[in-house]
């Protein structure tokens, strides 16, 4: 029964065009684009998929022409839905796109799915990279398990076409060209592309090119095209002021040309198919340039150093040529060249024809000239236009230069902070920013910098600045490196420069802190931090150091209260709950603890005290866990953290760190923090065997994990163990609920890692 309903059960793939494909841009006689509806009639059929396989498609459905404008790329778009043939929808179900052409070229489009009511938008550019010519678009639903025949498909047969476009470059056409008396000559280039940017390298080919002033026609010549590109020129001989044009026309139906492409259908300038595939118009394609001549004088600028200068006095060689009517050199004419300011009157310097020498400037027989100009103090911060021009045509065509003056900065008389600062407290910074070449003033926006990586405050400031933050605890570090950082536009004398910087400008270091601290630590045991739990044998001395710095290191006087909690026994302190240790200068306390009665837990609190000297520091309620006879493990607030452990338990189990893992992923959400701890604890000792390193009892989890580091044998190993070693520290010492997150992160790493151990021990083997 079942067998029937699966051969009863066929699928149905409805794909309708939604969005037509592009209209075809043309290109006209003058060589612009336009655009064209030539929109062929859309004729489709339904798509049954039989079970035994059959697919019936309809016929002529498209037709699609690549966006020949630089080679862009145009989207097409299909939509439909994907049904049983009882029309039930087939939601989530993979669409393959590909594009086939005759002889089995096969191009891969991509992957779409259907949505939840079995409808589905592909879209997609058509690239230059894609077949022209008749191409089909295969639309396929890929087999399904519903009686062992095929999947449903949808095709789509589409004409993409073929363009050739004719391109004329005149050379400098976008200068003015004088006619000179010698007849120049005009060179142009002319290209014969495809729509996709490439060139038509078929051969022969042959254009026709034809010289006009106005519409008067001057000269015809036809020019054979090589490899797709060709150079030619004409002589202007008795040529007047105007515009003067250049067509070149190639006939792409006609000898010698009879341009063949993979496909038939080739559309030119005034050419396009009609809906039966025939071709239709003129079948040529034009291009054109123009240009324009003028009667004149010319002087040609450039510099031969950069167009920016500072005002310390640096030199700007301007070079140029002059040139007469006749294309000569201009000796002896006058020559005006003019530096003014963007804004303001002009500076003129005018020539003084001596012996063909002027006064800034000599011009040679060619017509070259040298012009140095001293930006110095005198020159205002800004840009400056220099141009040229003579006296003796109405129409001097000029060349015009940009000259930007700039200035520097200079950061001076700072004003170093305190060399230590409270977190809380306001700092203060003062200093001057001047322009050194002559000591002006200037507007200037400046960023603080602590350690270069974070921001303190940006101000502005006028010459000598004086300005003040509140220090936050993003600076909450010691030894702080303070830098400024000017950048921008800025005014100097009224007038807006270019960007000037000054870049990580080293004023000083400052030492930030918020805190003292009490730290204790132990001669028979390995400790020190807030909070402390830790393990020690019975029938034990415990001598514990007290030691009081600041953050900065420093150790002063003050006053500590202690106070212990008992359990069980009675410490060598009889009647006495609270402790009053009196610090001299040195911070060093020393207290010892007789322990000897086991699974006995001593509470040590440490309050608030006054620390001595010009600054009231306080430190921070401490306290400390001593768990008598149980071995474990130790943790601390902060990044410091410490072990005490018994190496002779793990020693003897000898489990290999794949048991290991196995024991701890079956115990990943359940297990307590101590137990699972204590997993992960002894499969990072076996990691460290394979690493040859050993995990000493008085190693915190930082000194181990660089050792493991350091004696990395692959890159990917050090990567698996940097990522382990935050994630182990947080669950370690986080006071945190997530902790059991840190640790299966922990777990995933050490599974990567033991992969690559046993790949790299089945390739030692």
């Amino acid at each position: 029964m079942l067998k029937k309903f699966y051969q009863a059960t066929v699928l149905l793939l409805l794909i309708t065009l939604v969005g037509s494909f592009s209209s075809l841009p043309v290109t006209s006689a003058d060589n612009s684009r336009r655009v064209e509806d030539q929109k062929p009639k859309v004729e489709s059929t339904d798509l049954n998929t039989r079970s035994n396989g059959e697919v019936s498609y309809g016929g002529f459905v498209g037709a699609y022409i690549r966006d020949s404008n630089n080679a862009t790329e145009s989207n097409v778009t299909i939509g439909g839905r994907f049904t049983t043939m009882d029309g039930d929808p087939i939601a989530d179900s993979e669409l393959e796109v590909s594009l086939w052409k005759g002889g089995g070229q096969r191009t891969f489009v991509g992957t779409w799915y259907t949505g939840e009511n079995g409808h589905f938008t592909i879209t997609f550019k058509y690239t230059a990279d894609f077949p022209s010519g008749n191409v089909t678009v295969n639309v396929t639903a890929p087999p399904q398990p519903l009686g062992g025949f095929g999947g449903a498909t949808k095709l789509y047969n589409v004409s993409v076409y073929v363009r050739t476009f004719n391109e004329v470059v005149v050379h400098s056409a976008d200068r003015e060209i004088p006619s000179f008396e010698n007849n120049p000559i005009i060179n142009v280039t002319n290209r014969l592309e495809y729509d996709n940017g490439s060139l038509v390298t078929q051969e022969p080919l042959q254009v026709n090119v034809s010289l006009f002033n106005q519409t008067e026609f001057l000269e015809y010549k036809s020019v054979n095209i090589t490899e797709g590109e060709t150079d030619f020129s004409f002589s202007l001989n008795e040529s007047s002021n105007g515009i003067y044009s250049i067509n070149s026309s190639l006939w792409l139906d006609r000898p010698p040309n009879n341009i063949t492409f993979d496909s038939p259908w080739v559309i030119g300038a005034e050419a396009f198919l009609t809906k039966d595939n025939e071709s239709a118009g003129l079948m040529l394609s034009n291009g054109s340039d123009t240009f324009e001549v003028i009667n004149a004088s010319r002087v040609l600028l450039y510099t031969a150093d950069p167009a920016t200068a500072n005002r310390s006095g640096q030199v700007v060689t301007i070079q140029g040529r002059h040139l007469n009517t006749s294309g000569g050199a201009a000796v002896g004419i006058p020559l005006n060249l003019t530096l003014s300011p963007s804004e303001g009157p002009p500076w003129l310097y005018e020539s003084e024809k001596a012996n063909n020498t002027y006064s800034n400037f000599t011009i040679n027989d060619s017509g070259y000239f040298t012009w140095k100009i001293s930006v110095n103090a005198s020159y205002e911060v800004g840009s400056y236009h220099i141009s040229a021009d003579d006296n003796i045509s109405e129409r001097c065509i000029t060349d015009a230069l940009t000259l930007r003056v700039q200035s520097s900065l200079d950061i001076r008389d700072v004003l170093l902070p305190p060399k230590r600062i409270k977190v809380g407290e306001t700092w203060h910074l003062s200093g001057m920013v001047v322009d050194p070449v002559d000591n002006s003033s200037v507007t200037v926006a400046i960023d603080v910098f602590f350690n270069v990586n974070y921001s303190a405050f940006t101000t502005l400031v006028n010459e000598t600045f004086f300005t003040e933050a509140e220090i936050t605890d993003n600076v909450s570090s010691s030894n702080v490196l303070v830098t400024i950082n000017v950048s921008g536009q800025f005014y100097l004398e009224e007038r807006f420069t270019d960007v000037i910087s000054c870049y990580n400008y080293v004023i000083g270091s400052v030492d930030v802190g918020n805190r003292a601290y009490v730290w204790y630590d132990s001669v028979n045991t390995v400790f020190q931090g807030e909070n402390t739990s830790i393990s020690v044998e019975p029938n034990t001395t415990l001598l514990i150091l007290f030691n009081l710095t600041d953050d900065f290191n420093r150790t002063f006087s003050g006053q500590i209260n202690v106070s212990i909690a008992l359990e069980s026994f009675t410490l060598s302190y009889p009647n006495q709950s609270s402790i009053e240790f009196n610090v001299s200068e040195g911070g060093d306390i020393e207290v010892e603890f007789p322990l000897f009665h086991e699974n006995v837990t001593i509470t040590i609190l440490i309050e608030e005290g006054t620390g001595g000297g010009d600054n009231e520091w306080f430190s921070l309620p401490l306290s400390m866990t001593i768990v008598i006879g149980v071995l474990g493990i130790i943790g601390s607030v902060g990044t410091v953290g410490f072990f005490v452990f018994s190496r002779e338990g793990v020693q003897a189990q000898k489990r290999t760190l794949g048991e290991l893992l196995v024991e701890i992923k079956g115990q990943l959400n359940s297990a307590t923090r101590y137990e699972l701890l204590k997993l992960t604890k002894d499969a990072l000792e076996l990691v460290g065997v394979h690493f040859e390193i050993e995990w000493k009892v008085d190693w915190t989890p930082r000194e181990f994990f660089l050792k493991l580091i350091k004696s990395r044998k692959s890159y990917s190993f050090e990567e698996i163990l940097k990522e382990i070693y935050p994630h182990y520290e947080e669950a370690l010492f986080s006071e945190k609920s997530n902790w059991r997150e840190h640790l299966m992160v922990v777990y995933n790493k050490l599974s990567q890692l033991n992969e690559k151990l046993m790949e790299k021990e089945e390739k030692s083997a």
